[in-house]
């Protein structure tokens, strides 16, 4: 009897080593991994996974963020950057290599980030709150991508002075995916599309527009374009190799040969990106007069629009959800008093996951935007992209702009109007503007009446894409987005690329770009002095239990089998 039993037993655990073995046989043939995070952060986007998985040679990953000495909070973000890598690696083990490099531990580590830094790595100083002081420590948060005799810089950490560190380094977690792919795209694309950023009628100019410019020519190659030429005639080829004109925020009219040049570049299947102020009103103003006069741009334009399907109102739109401002109030000693007070023409924009490219954004900041209304026609496409919250109120022009509201606080009574759009994407086959119009005679060149599938976006406010810029002998353009009175950072940058990425058939980078992923880090205000409680909790607790279960299970044995 017994030795049928000890038989039993002897064949069981044989059975149980089996299964192990077959199990662990499988999983060293085939990965996969079970996430059970809320914000997924370990779950890839498909178009990811696709581009990895199709490497035909080597792609190599050379971290600098690493060494014994980083401070706590960029632990984390290099613990991401290394999960990430070995999920690439995962899907192409052959052809995915990486390697965490300590800067500070080579033979001259000044020299050696000199060399970084040319290489186009940044560095950056973090000040580290330690039971001594305070530490100041370097780290290179950036990596090195190679691939066939290439190498491409990307820097993982945003830089944003005006932001908290957390904010900062939570969005850099949340792009992580999307720049190392990025940089593999980039690093196998040969050939780039034009963005051009037209020039002549008053736009936004290239230090305004500097980061949104410097974020697009990772994807595209990026210039100002001027239709009228040196000799101050009308360059009717000028957009001939371009791929997407940007308008952004042109404060004197067109001529009709210049949007006769725009109407036929859409026709051929132009991309067009209408950042308009349909009513001129500048913050500036208010800093040498309590108020000013908001009045029409008269631009020449709104036919032009009108015809492709959207109509830019004369208005103005007030949102009860807005932005703050920064006013004085009075002084404080011989220093002047600031109080933020909401900024009624300043939307502060929040999207719904409806579209790509607004999926996963966090709010956005407009100012003095227009409503935009939408017209019917059957070949055109159209979507909202960005509008207002529903407690609106449309102010039509002229208006006197003032902080007097501001101040004395809104009659919420007025604020009825509900959503109003603020952007739209059009799609589909435009036809010319010039259908039931003469057209100039510009050259021998003939008028296409009928054009091929494009894209436009129509965006009732040109600030949009302006970023900051931070004053002194040498002025420096801020972080598009950046609130430095608020100490906030708004999604426009992220809006406006998902955009382009959109327009220009790039699709698959962008749900990368837009993953939401909270970062989740201690306070340590509350576990202040209970270190070695913790400590208990989380290291001797569990081993305890095991130590109890394995006892436990071996007195029950002895007991079980001495009685046999």
């Amino acid at each position: 009897m017994k030795n049928k039993k000890k038989y039993r037993d002897l064949l069981s655990f044989a059975a149980v080593i089996a299964v192990l073995l077959l199990l662990n046989f499988i999983a060293s043939k085939k990965y996969f991994r079970i996430d059970l995070t809320a914000d997924e952060r370990f779950t890839m986007t498909d178009a990811s996974t696709t581009l990895i998985k199709k490497l035909d040679d080597v792609v190599e990953f050379k971290v600098y963020l690493s060494g014994d000495n980083l401070p706590a909070k960029f632990v984390e973000f290099r613990e991401e950057i290394k999960s990430r890598l070995e999920e690439f690696r995962s899907l192409n083990p052959e052809n995915i290599e990486y390697e965490f490099i300590d800067p500070y531990n080579v033979e001259k580590p000044e020299e050696f980030i000199k060399t970084l830094t040319e290489k186009g790595l940044q560095y950056t100083n973090v000040e580290e709150k330690t039971e001594n002081g305070v530490q100041q420590v370097y780290v290179v948060p950036g990596v090195v991508v190679y691939y066939k005799g290439r190498e491409m810089p990307v820097n993982l950490l945003r830089l944003d002075i005006t932001a908290p560190h957390i904010q900062v380094l939570n969005k850099s977690i949340e792009a992580i995916e999307h720049e190392l792919t990025q940089a593999i795209r980039m690093l196998q694309t040969e050939r780039k599309k034009n963005v051009g950023f037209l020039q002549g009628h008053g736009e936004l100019d290239g230090l305004q527009v500097y980061d949104l410019a410097h974020s697009l020519s990772d994807y595209y190659n990026v210039g100002p374009v001027n239709l009228i030429d040196s000799a101050g005639y009308l360059d009717t080829h000028i957009m001939d190799l371009l791929n997407v004109l940007v308008i952004a925020k042109p404060l004197y009219p067109f001529t009709k040969e210049e949007l006769y040049v725009i109407d036929q570049f859409i026709m051929r299947g132009g991309i067009t990106v209408w950042m308009m102020d349909q009513v001129h009103a500048e913050m500036d103003s208010l800093k040498y007069s309590n108020y000013f006069p908001a009045m029409t741009n008269n631009l020449g334009t709104e036919d032009f629009l009108y015809h492709y399907g959207v109509r830019i109102n004369n208005n103005l739109v007030e949102d009860l959800q807005c932005a703050p401002i920064q006013i004085q109030v009075g002084k404080y000693g011989n220093q002047p008093s600031f109080k933020p007070i909401p900024w009624f023409y300043s939307p502060l924009i929040t999207t719904e996951n409806t579209h790509i490219i607004t999926t996963n954004l966090d709010p956005l900041k407009l100012i003095f935007a227009s409503s935009i209304d939408t017209i019917p026609s059957a070949a055109i496409k159209k979507t909202i992209l960005l509008s207002t919250s529903e407690n609106t109120k449309l102010v039509s022009i002229p208006v006197r702009v003032s902080f007097d509201a501001a101040i004395n606080g809104p009659d919420k009574k007025q604020f009825k109007a509900g959503k109003k759009a603020l952007a739209v994407l059009l799609e589909g086959k435009f036809t010319s503007y010039y259908s039931n119009r003469i057209a100039p005679q510009l050259g021998n060149r003939k008028t296409i009446l009928n054009g091929k599938a494009g894209k436009m976006v129509v965006i009732s406010d040109g600030d949009i894409a302006r970023n900051e810029i931070q004053g002194g002998a040498q002025p420096q353009p801020m972080p598009l987005g950046s609130d430095r009175n608020n100490n906030f950072y708004f999604d426009n940058k992220k809006f406006l690329l998902n955009t382009f990425n959109y327009l220009c058939g790039d699709q698959d980078v962008i749900p990368a770009r837009s993953k939401k992923i909270e970062m989740r880090l201690l306070n340590k205000g509350v576990f202040k002095g209970e270190e070695r409680k913790i400590q208990i909790l989380n290291i001797a607790l569990p081993l305890g239990f095991i130590v109890m279960f394995g006892l436990i299970y071996n007195w029950i044995r002895i007991r079980k089998y001495t009685r046999s």
